[in-house]
């Protein structure tokens, strides 16, 4: 399973997937890192906090739409 696909089926939005945070470690393996940005959704389905490296922002963030895991 990716690491994107396990953060949705967990509810977690990284808010901040970038070059910079995908990592490879001695076996090749891809990681990914830096969930300093990370939250959590749980009784709310929907964010529209306005974060992230402004080169790798997602357009829903940048227009203010909700978004969600």
């Amino acid at each position: 399973m990716t690491a994107v696909l396990y953060l949705k089926e967990k509810k977690i939005i990284h808010r901040d997937i970038k070059l910079q945070n995908i990592l490879l470690d001695d076996s090749l393996v891809v990681k990914l890192a830096d969930f300093g940005l990370a939250i959590c959704e749980g009784a709310a389905e929907k964010d529209n906090t306005v974060c992230g490296t402004p080169c790798y922002i997602a357009p829903e963030i940048i227009g203010r739409m909700n978004y969600s895991y």
